[in-house]
């Protein structure tokens, strides 16, 4: 158990303790426990690394280039930042199954939300909306009302102050 800077009336803060961007790399790249802890600064840096790997990989490959180097590049980044997901999950007391039902609804709203935009294009080059088009519109509002919910639940979830006592994480 590792402890952390005292808060309050002198208890001990068992939360992640904040990262350097340079720490974070490489607790992402090195360390690939998911059962532990990981700081708002871990995961946040995280995500500015991948963003800036992937611009750079794109850059050099072309936007279009899905070559063997970008798909291994895409995958290895994915993981790593799955993993700073659900170690800050832990952070905040929740569990890794939070953080798998979170993805799962934000790709299932998102592929609703495409069926629904494909199914609006459809039918402006059609000559008029059929009832199945309306079903799929409607599939597609409600998986963008539902995408939307979803992130600013991740959101508020990724940027909430990690349980300052402890928990089945650490």
């Amino acid at each position: 158990m590792r402890a952390v800077a005292p808060f309050g009336d002198g208890e001990v803060s068992h939360a992640a303790p904040p990262v350097s961007f340079g720490e974070a790399i490489r607790r992402g790249v090195t360390d690939w426990r998911f059962g532990v802890r990981g700081s708002r600064s871990e995961y946040w840096w995280l995500a500015v690394f991948s963003s800036l790997v992937t611009m750079a990989i794109r850059a050099a490959l072309g936007p279009h280039d899905k070559g063997p180097v970008a798909i291994v590049v895409a995958v290895f980044l994915s993981v790593i930042m799955f993993k700073a997901f659900v170690r800050r999950y832990h952070d905040i007391g929740r569990s890794m199954w939070w953080a798998v039902l979170n993805y799962a609804v934000g790709y299932v709203a998102t592929i609703l939300a495409i069926i629904g935009f494909v199914a609006v294009v459809v039918s402006a080059l059609g000559p008029g909306l059929s009832t199945r088009t309306h079903r799929f519109i409607d599939f597609g509002e409600a998986g963008l009302v539902v995408a939307v919910i979803n992130g600013v639940w991740t959101l508020i979830w990724l940027c909430r102050a990690g349980e300052k006592g402890h928990n089945r994480w650490g």
